[in-house]
Formats: structure tokens, sequence, C-alpha cells
């Protein structure tokens, strides 16, 4: 039997206060969730391949791809540049999530302090790289190439 947390209208019925642990739902609310995270996921990766095909010809192509990677790069170091002053540390990526991801230490390739772009994008490779290999040669994604980038109509 499944045991309800106590909401926060104290009512004793599942409320939005309700604790939300995937253990503690339905299988219909489980299904529920799912669709909602699926459907999210499908709208990022439509986002994702607009804003990468930058010629709209509906496809991306490796230059594109490129471009891409190195504007994440770009909009990550700026993002876990705690400070503002432009450079990237190891200890400021420590303390962001990606941080988790990668060993801070082994990203400052060349050991002058700062992580460049071009370091941040080797180490996002690093990570694609054991994420394919945790998840098959299609790399987690379903992009029949195995580029990492998905096709719309793939499922």
């Amino acid at each position: 039997m499944r045991r309800n947390a106590p909401s926060l209208e104290g009512d004793g019925e599942r409320g939005r206060g309700d604790w939300a642990s995937p253990n503690n739902l339905t299988d219909e609310e489980r299904g529920e969730r799912r669709k909602r995270r699926e459907e999210r996921r499908d709208e990022r990766r439509k986002d994702r391949m607009e804003q990468l095909d930058a010629d709209k010809d509906g496809q991306i192509s490796p230059e594109e791809m490129q471009a891409g990677r190195k504007q994440r790069a770009d909009d990550m170091r700026q993002r876990f540049d705690e400070n503002s002053d432009g450079k990237l540390t190891v200890e400021e990526l420590s303390a962001g999530r990606m941080g988790r991801r990668v060993d801070p230490a082994t990203v400052d390739a060349n050991k002058d302090g700062e992580v460049s772009s071009e370091e941040l994008q080797q180490s996002m490779e690093k990570v694609r790289e054991r994420f394919r290999g945790t998840r098959g040669e299609r790399g987690g994604s379903n992009a029949p190439d195995g580029t990492g980038v998905p096709t719309p109509d793939v499922p």
C-alpha cells in the first residue's frame, strides 16, 4: 500500500505540497511525470536544433555543430565565472555543476590557472565520449549517426 506524505495543506490528502518522491507516486502519476519530462526534453531538442541550424536548411553541418559547441563553452565560461573578471579558474569551475562531471584540475590542460573555451570544449567532449560509452554507440541521444545531434523524426 502506498503511503502518502502529509501535504502542506495538512488535510492528509495528496496536494501541491506533498512530498513528490517517485516512490510516493501512483503509476498514473509516474506516467504523467514521465510524459511532461519527455515533452520538455523534446521542446529543448527542437530549440537546440533551431539554434544550431544557422543556415536554416534543416540540417546541422559539422561547421554548425562546431560553432554551437564553441558558443556553449563560451556561455559556460561566462556563467561559471563567479567574480565576472572574464577568466574562468579551476576553483570557479569546481564550485559549479561542471565540477561534478569533470575533474576540474585536469581541465586546465596548460596549467596557466585559467580555463579557456578550448580547454572547456575538450573536457565536454571527454564527458560526451564517456556518456556514449555508457549508453552505447548512439551516445544516449536519438542521433542515428552518433553525433549527439538528435533528429526530429527519430524517437
